[in-house]
């Protein structure tokens, strides 16, 4: 048996789960109810969730779940994870996918989403960014 030094002790060891499903279908079923039930328990725990939405088609069928569920929305606070450099109003951003795939149905306030500043240009998103995010998650 492979002997531990007092390096890799101290490293906690990282476990690994893999989950199978049997098409796609179950899967974006089981990803909507894994964000359904986090968001379940930061809410309890915390009274808000925050969660950041990736962009892109291959998370739409997840998102179009969500709207279909259950849940306090009000206390959702949704940010759109590595938004493109285009204007607010484009249709590549990832928010511009987002938003009527999962909002548009249900009830949420504006205030409830946060697009990162990606509009202006890379290096500028890059240099406010953290200061949004502050200000966003600030209670």
């Amino acid at each position: 048996m492979e002997q531990l030094t007092a390096i890799d002790s101290a490293q906690p060891r990282q476990i690994c789960r893999w989950h199978s499903y049997p098409d796609r279908t179950a899967l974006n079923v089981a990803a909507a109810e894994f964000i359904l039930a986090g968001a379940a328990h930061a809410i309890t725990a915390r009274g808000v969730f925050h969660i950041v939405l990736a962009g892109g088609a291959t998370p739409r069928e997840v998102y179009g779940l969500l709207r279909e569920r259950r849940t306090d929305w009000s206390a959702w606070r949704v940010y759109f994870g590595a938004e493109r450099c285009v204007p607010v109003d484009d249709p590549v951003r990832h928010s511009s996918m987002a938003l009527p795939t999962v909002f548009a149905p249900v009830s949420v306030a504006q205030e409830t989403f946060h697009s990162l500043p990606a509009q202006p240009a890379a290096r500028v998103a890059a240099h406010v960014t953290p200061a949004f995010l502050a200000r966003a998650t600030t209670p």
